[in-house]
């Protein structure tokens, strides 16, 4: 409800060289999170449709909605359909089904090599950031961090990048150098 209040009080207590800045990495930051969204949503809709079309071709009764439900499970983070998927094929052959079976394995692992494959140039895209980028932010989150890794180590990268946008380590660089901001531009 005061945001607008507190913004004023900050733009008119700061220089205006820092209400700028943190301005650019507020603009910045939000459209790397309204990316991060809309890059879930496309990996989603992926998964829904190859989902669906798997079962179709696998003939299951209500393919259609099977598939859109197992979509929406794929909002579920790092578990995603494997905790459907995953019960369901040990089922499927515990019931001796060899078949059926055999054809959700192959949907699975056709759907996780998709995804796996579509995952870094969809973020890339959505977020601003080079493939290679997004791949080595991923993989070097999980090994530092485990799981949450995946989300931490490209949020650091695109924070990063945010600072770097608005000049926020040339200026501390140059404060830091010449005692202000100002000095070393060229």
């Amino acid at each position: 409800k005061d945001w607008d209040k507190i913004a004023a009080w900050i733009s008119d207590n700061l220089p205006q060289k820092i209400v700028k800045t943190a301005s650019a990495v507020w603009v910045d930051l939000n459209r790397a999170l309204f990316g991060f969204v809309r890059a879930q949503l496309i990996l989603i809709s992926i998964t829904t449709v190859l989902v669906i079309i798997g079962l179709f071709l696998l003939r299951l009764p209500y393919a259609l909605t099977m598939g859109l439900l197992i979509g929406l499970v794929d909002l579920l983070p790092y578990l995603g359909i494997s905790i459907v998927f995953v019960p369901w094929i040990i089922y499927v052959f515990m019931e001796g089904n060899i078949t059926f079976g055999i054809g959700l394995a192959v949907l699975y692992a056709i759907v996780m090599i998709a995804r796996h494959l579509s995952e870094p140039k969809v973020y890339s895209s959505s977020l601003g950031l080079y493939p290679l980028v997004t791949l080595i932010s991923l993989f070097v989150g999980l090994k530092l961090f485990g799981f949450i890794g995946l989300l931490i180590g490209p949020t650091l990268v695109i924070i990063g990048l945010s600072f770097h946008r608005a000049g926020v380590f040339r200026d501390i660089r140059n404060y830091i150098r010449y005692g202000s901001v100002d000095r070393g531009e060229g």
